[in-house]
């Protein structure tokens, strides 16, 4: 999803509007999220949860774990990575080579494997989301199909994109680690990330339709909001609800929905007021250090 949508915001987009969307789309949210996933972890007195000062300023930054802190939710992980393409992107676009954007891929999905199969390293995982360019890389595909039809070079990409990022998924599930599942077969694994990519096919195809609904403008809406509060909060709500002797299914259907209502709220409160002047914002800013004249 974020591969296709990314690039469709890039190709329409300058280099300043561009960035301006993506911190119009992930800063609010965000620090409205950590903000509150700390007055959860004291107001609960969930020490374990409970962050520095240092550490939720640095959290601040989206990216904690690059500036030697400690994330306050452990989901944030992901989207360090999310940024990291977006950087990848970003420098496509104002340096032009975005037009060549089958060329990059190619050059990304070699990188990829080549650290995969031959050498393994943790700065080309870093910077290069090598882990993760078959999935990114999927998503662009996809988005160029659609956009442009397919050709050769764009369906052979879009094939390696997928075995890749299955193997990828098999591989990562095999690994033993403390936080491993044994329980959760690699096949498991492999099995959902094909689906997706299918999923996908069968939109293109058009063997799938789905109308626009209001209901899936608010999911998408929402889901953003819902990724930066649900994790912890949702464990420190539904561990206080267990802790008071009540049903196991009920705590977790009540933490649920005070995730949900929160994820509301965040959007409604924080997102719509402060998505359009913050970008305004930003363009501005960008068009003044770049030397350029403002837009009147």
């Amino acid at each position: 999803i974020s591969g296709y949508v990314i690039l469709m915001t890039a190709e329409r987009s300058t280099a300043g509007s561009f960035v301006a969307s993506r911190v119009a789309r992930l800063v609010p949210a965000f620090w409205i999220g950590a903000a509150c996933t700390t007055l959860f972890a004291f107001a609960l007195d969930h020490a374990e949860y409970q962050p520095t000062l240092r550490q939720f300023l640095l959290n601040l930054s989206l990216v904690p774990q690059r500036v030697g802190a400690e994330m306050i939710d452990g989901v944030y992980w992901s989207l360090a990575v999310e940024i990291q393409f977006y950087a990848w992107v970003l420098i496509a676009l104002a340096t032009g080579l975005l037009r060549h954007v089958e060329r990059l891929i190619l050059v990304w999905l070699m990188i990829a494997l080549l650290e995969r199969v031959l050498i393994p390293s943790w700065t080309i995982q870093l910077w290069f989301c090598a882990h993760w360019a078959p999935l990114f890389a999927g998503g662009m595909l996809f988005y160029r199909i659609r956009r442009e039809g397919g050709s050769p070079l764009r369906w052979a990409l879009l094939a390696a994109a997928t075995v890749m990022a299955v193997v990828n998924a098999w591989i990562e599930a095999a690994r033993v680690t403390p936080e491993s599942n044994p329980d959760l077969h690699p096949a498991i694994a492999a099995a959902a990330v094909l689906a997706f990519f299918m999923l996908f096919l069968a939109i293109h195809a058009n063997w799938l339709s789905v109308r626009p609904r209001s209901w899936i403008t608010l999911g998408a809406a929402l889901s953003y909001p819902l990724y930066v509060v649900h994790q912890n909060i949702g464990y420190m709500v539904a561990s206080e609800l267990g802790e008071t002797g009540l049903n196991a299914g009920l705590g977790l259907a009540i933490a649920i929905a005070v995730v949900l209502a929160l994820t509301w709220a965040i959007n409604r409160w924080v997102e719509r007021p402060l998505a359009r002047p913050l970008r305004q914002a930003v363009v501005r800013l960008f068009n003044v250090t770049s030397g350029r004249a403002p837009r009147t």
